[in-house]
């Protein structure tokens, strides 16, 4: 996982290039028209993380409600 003050200037560079990314894609890949390339954060491993957090905390919360 990248670190949140990582995230927006690897987004700006990332942005930046895509025109450069479109060309070439285009140079390699023989269509009619290049699609636009478009860069987008992608937090899901976050979210599975907090969700698997958020169930493990349930497990030790039920575990302790049965020792009781």
């Amino acid at each position: 996982m990248l670190e949140e003050d990582k995230r927006a200037p690897l987004m700006d560079a990332l942005r930046h290039a895509a025109g450069f990314v479109r060309r070439e894609l285009g140079r390699k890949i023989d269509l009619r028209y290049t699609p636009e390339v478009l860069f987008e954060l992608d937090t899901n491993i976050e979210y599975a993380a907090y969700i698997d957090k958020l169930l493990k905390e349930s497990d030790k919360h039920a575990a302790t409600d049965d020792d009781a």
